[in-house]
């Protein structure tokens, strides 16, 4: 017969440190895990805020075509209103800042109200000579078609026929209203 002969003095000791050994790696493992597992967290975080930057980013540019379309619009609709009524610098000043005084204080634009000022003017030409008449007709227009929950060239129309009809002039516009 065959006899192993095993050196166990030391077994348990043996036996603690390698379990000692087992504990230290899977801790180092665990550890190893969490800052991956942190670190992929902050690459998540920082991947959704340049995100949330290109957002804004786009939004911005989008916001600044949109005036600039905005504008020229505007000085489209002014330049235009310039070969109507003739006027240029001081006069034709005085019309654009009626505009965007206009602007701000109904439901259109600043541009709407040029495009006013042009629909008016091509149907009562009077006006054409004078930038305040044609800003209180339009103003009156504009009334008009708030109160009555219609469409800005049906106002003009209605108010300018009415005024043409009866034989009236710039002053009559809000009796006409």
């Amino acid at each position: 017969l065959f006899r192993a002969k095993a050196d166990t003095k030391n077994y348990d000791a043996n036996l603690a440190k390698a379990k000692q050994q087992l504990d230290g790696f899977a801790k180092a493992n665990l550890s190893a895990g969490g800052a991956i597992k942190q670190l992929s967290g902050s690459l998540v975080s920082v991947a959704a805020r340049f995100a949330s930057v290109t957002a804004a980013v786009g939004a911005l540019g989008a916001a600044f075509r949109s005036n600039i379309q905005t504008a020229l619009g505007f000085e489209k609709s002014m330049s235009q209103l310039s070969s109507l009524t003739g006027m240029v610098g001081k006069d034709l000043e005085k019309l654009k800042n009626y505009a965007i005084e206009l602007g701000s204080t109904t439901t259109l634009s600043a541009s709407q109200v040029a495009d006013a000022f042009k629909m008016i003017g091509s149907q009562q030409p009077q006006l054409l000579q004078s930038g305040e008449a044609l800003k209180q007709v339009t103003k009156y227009a504009i009334q008009l078609s708030e109160a009555a929950g219609i469409d800005l060239a049906t106002a003009a129309q209605t108010l300018s026929t009415s005024i043409n009809q009866m034989g009236g002039d710039s002053n009559n516009a809000a009796r006409y209203v």
